[in-house]
C-alpha cells in the first residue's frame, strides 16, 4: 500500500462492528457508547481517563468510559464493538482504559488488513487480548441484546425511553439500570451511538452530513455537531472529510 492510500481518512462499516483507518487529531475529554479498540500504526499516542494517564500503542476503552486522547499525526487503527456484537459480552470491561503490549500480532492483522481487508488476524488479537480467557462471560441480559439488534436493524432510533422500556416489558427506569450494567453506557448514550452507524450508511451514498443526521434520527446538523462532539471529543468537520472513503465490509 502506498503512503497516499495509507494515511487516506477510510471507514469501513460491517454488519456487527465499524473500522476507521486514518490520522486522528487530538480527541476531547468524551465518552462513546461501544467498546473502541485504538492500534497506534507508528509510535505512541497518551490516552487520559480519570484515575490517570497512559502512554501506548494499544488500548480497549470500554464503553461509556470518560477520556481524551493526545495524538501527533499518529496512523490509528480503530475498531468500534457496539453491544450486539456475538462477542461483545466476551470481552472484559475493565474499569478504565485497559493498555496492552502491541506485538509482532497486531502489525502482522494490521498487515493483513490493508493487502486484504481481512478481518480474522484483527478479531482474533481482540479476542486474545481483552477475551475473558477461561472464565465463562457473564451473558448479556436478553432484553439489552434486543434492544442493541433493534437499534442496529436501524430501529426505534427516535423513540423515547418510555416506548423502549414498554416494548421490552421494563419500566424506563429498570431499563436504564440493565443497559448500563450490561454495556456500560447509558441508554441514551447506546440509542445515539446506533444513529452514529446509521448516519454512517448514509454517508456510503456520499449525502451531506445535515441529510446523513437526520436520516438517522438527528433533529438538524447542529444536533448531531454536539451529540458527535459528546462521544467522539471533536467536530465531526474536523475528522469525517470530504476525502473519507465509506464502505461496507461484510466480514467486520
Amino acid at each position: 500500500m502506498n503512503e497516499t492510500a495509507a494515511i487516506e481518512p477510510r471507514v469501513w462499516i460491517g454488519p456487527d462492528r465499524l473500522l476507521f483507518r486514518g490520522v486522528l487529531p487530538t480527541l476531547d475529554w468524551h465518552r462513546h457508547p461501544f467498546h473502541c479498540v485504538l492500534f497506534a500504526v507508528d509510535r505512541p499516542f497518551e490516552i487520559e481517563d480519570r484515575a490517570g494517564r497512559h502512554r501506548c500503542r494499544l488500548v480497549l476503552v470500554p464503553g461509556g468510559r470518560e477520556h481524551r486522547l493526545r495524538f501527533d499525526g499518529q496512523r490509528m487503527m480503530t475498531v468500534y464493538i457496539p453491544p450486539h456484537d456475538a462477542h461483545f459480552p466476551g470481552l472484559v470491561r475493565p474499569a478504565g482504559v485497559s493498555p496492552a503490549e502491541a506485538g509482532a500480532g497486531w502489525a502482522d492483522a494490521l498487515a493483513a488488513w490493508d493487502a486484504a481487508e481481512d478481518p480474522g488476524p484483527l478479531r482474533g488479537l481482540i479476542h486474545s487480548t481483552w477475551g475473558r480467557g477461561k472464565r465463562t462471560p457473564r451473558p448479556m441480559d436478553h432484553r439489552v441484546r434486543r434492544l442493541a439488534r433493534r437499534f442496529a436493524e436501524g430501529q426505534a432510533l427516535r423513540d423515547d425511553p418510555a416506548a423502549l422500556a414498554a416494548w421490552l416489558g421494563l419500566s424506563p427506569s429498570r431499563l436504564r439500570h440493565v443497559v448500563k450494567d450490561h454495556t456500560g453506557a447509558s441508554l441514551g448514550e447506546m440509542q445515539r451511538g446506533y444513529m452514529f452507524v446509521a448516519a454512517a450508511r448514509s454517508m456510503l451514498a456520499q449525502a451531506s452530513f445535515t441529510r446523513a443526521a437526520h436520516a438517522a434520527g438527528f433533529a438538524d446538523g447542529a444536533h448531531f455537531s454536539r451529540a458527535f462532539r459528546a462521544a467522539y471529543g471533536i467536530a465531526p468537520s474536523r475528522i469525517l472529510f470530504a476525502a473519507t472513503r465509506w464502505a461496507l465490509h461484510g466480514g467486520l
